[in-house]
């Protein structure tokens, strides 16, 4: 490996299993360089955290405290395989992997614009406000919507939550009904089931088939007592991996409630 040792996600192993992976590449290590006293692990976000257990792992391999290692993180747009097999990322849920333009924007900002938003008069703070607004107008021209209704938020489960406290305490109540899908990651669960038993509003749930398919004859049971205020579904399940019918349950929804959110 020409000194060289590439270094990926331990998490989905276990400790066992990881230090094993460790032990394996140290005694591929041609021509070591630097010494060894923390392992920078890869993790499938893309991020690179510190995990302190050289020691156990040195021990494990039957290598000398005095073993060395020159670390290769390999980028994201490099790394195509893991132990000959192609990457496949489920995990967008959690985190999602960024795109070059991503990329190459926040470098951008970072090295040339770097500042406090809507705050100061100079020239870095006028740009970023400028890029910052920018991005909310072009989001905003996407979706076919005004630029005052965009609201930034750090990832989903904090809109939903803000929906649901904002929103949902000025306009959910007694006798009426919020529905979700027997599907939804928690993020898209336990805001609305909190709603329900502080306004007194009735916690509904679509049940899946054998397949994980959800049962849509339900929903229509539902949004026909019209009293249905909210319906709350995912496009795509992180755990079942079903992929839902939106536009169809959208329109549904749209006939037969006061509001929807997909």
């Amino acid at each position: 490996m020409s000194g060289h040792g590439y270094l990926e996600s331990l998490a989905p192993f276990g400790m066992k299993l990881g230090l094993e992976r460790i032990s394996a590449l140290l005694e591929e290590l041609e021509q070591p360089q630097e010494r060894l006293d923390a392992i920078h692990v890869v993790g499938t976000n893309g991020k690179s955290s510190t995990v302190r257990f050289a020691a156990a792992a040195l021990t494990a391999s039957g290598l000398r405290t005095g073993a060395y290692l020159s670390p290769h993180v390999i980028g994201w747009d490099e790394r195509v395989q893991i132990d000959g097999r192609p990457i496949v990322y489920l995990d967008s849920g959690a985190t999602s992997q960024k795109p070059e333009a991503v990329l190459k924007a926040l470098d951008d900002y970072y090295r040339y614009h770097n500042a406090n938003i809507h705050r100061s008069v100079y020239l870095l703070a006028q740009e970023a406000t400028e890029l910052f607004e920018g991005a909310r107008d072009r989001i905003a021209a996407f979706l076919n919507w005004p630029a005052n209704c965009t609201i930034f938020t750090k990832n989903a489960t904090e809109a939903l939550n803000l929906v649901a406290y904002s929103w949902g305490r000025a306009n959910v109540g007694p006798g009426d009904r919020v529905v979700v899908t027997q599907l939804e990651h928690h993020s898209n669960f336990v805001p609305w089931h909190m709603l329900c038993e502080q306004t007194g509003a009735q916690f509904e749930m679509v049940e899946v088939d054998d397949e994980c398919v959800l049962q849509l004859d339900q929903l229509d049971a539902l949004l026909a007592t019209g009293t249905v205020k909210l319906v709350a579904v995912a496009h795509v399940s992180n755990a079942a991996g079903t992929i839902n019918p939106v536009a169809e349950i959208v329109q549904r929804a749209g006939q037969g409630v006061a509001g929807h959110l997909s």
